[in-house]
C-alpha cells in the first residue's frame, strides 16, 4: 500500500517536504505511449470489443493530432473547441476501459486532466484576447473539473485495490 500511496503523491507532484513542479510531459506523448501498452486484439478470440475500442482509440488521437496540427497553423475556428473537448472526453474514456490494470487507468485519467488542463489554459488566452466568447473558457473549466474527480475516483480505485 505503501508503494501505491508514494506513487500516487508522485503523479501529483507531492515529492517531499518542497514540492517542486516539474514541467509536465507532451499529454500526447504519454497517451501514445499508453496506448502502446494497451490490450492488442487477439486474432484467435471471435470477441471483436477489444479490435473496435482500439481502432476507435486510434481515430481519435488522430483527430486530436490533426486538431493540434491545423490549430498551430491558424486553421482552427472556434466552434471546433467543443468538438475537441467531447473527442478528448471520449479518447480518456476509451483508453481507460481499455487498460487491464487499474494503475493503467489512472494514468489515463492523469494524462486526461493534463489536456483538460492545457486546453483551459489556452482558452483563457483566447479569452482574454477577445478572439473566443466566454463560454469556451466555462467549458474548459467544467472539463478540468470533470477529469479531476474521474482521476480521483481512479486514484481511490487504486488505493482500494492495494489494501
Amino acid at each position: 500500500m505503501y508503494a501505491t500511496v508514494m506513487a500516487a503523491l508522485a503523479m501529483v507532484g507531492a515529492t517531499g517536504p518542497v514540492a517542486e513542479r516539474k514541467e509536465a510531459t507532451n499529454p500526447m506523448a504519454t497517451i501514445k505511449r499508453l496506448m502502446e501498452a494497451s490490450p492488442r486484439p487477439d486474432p484467435a478470440n471471435p470477441d471483436k470489443t477489444t479490435a473496435s475500442q482500439r481502432a476507435r482509440l486510434e481515430a481519435l488521437v488522430n483527430y486530436i493530432e490533426k486538431y493540434q496540427a491545423r490549430l498551430q497553423s491558424g486553421q482552427v475556428q472556434p466552434s471546433e473547441f467543443f468538438n475537441l473537448l467531447q473527442v478528448e472526453r471520449d479518447m480518456i474514456s476509451t483508453g481507460a476501459d481499455l487498460a487491464p490494470l487499474p494503475e493503467e487507468a489512472l494514468c489515463w485519467q492523469r494524462t486526461g486532466l493534463d489536456l483538460a488542463k492545457g486546453a483551459y489554459k489556452f482558452s483563457e488566452v483566447m479569452v482574454r484576447n477577445g478572439v473566443w466568447p466566454s463560454s469556451h473558457r466555462d467549458q474548459a473549466a467544467a472539463q478540468v473539473e470533470l477529469f479531476r474527480t474521474e482521476y480521483r475516483e481512479a486514484l481511490s480505485r487504486c488505493l482500494l485495490l492495494s489494501k
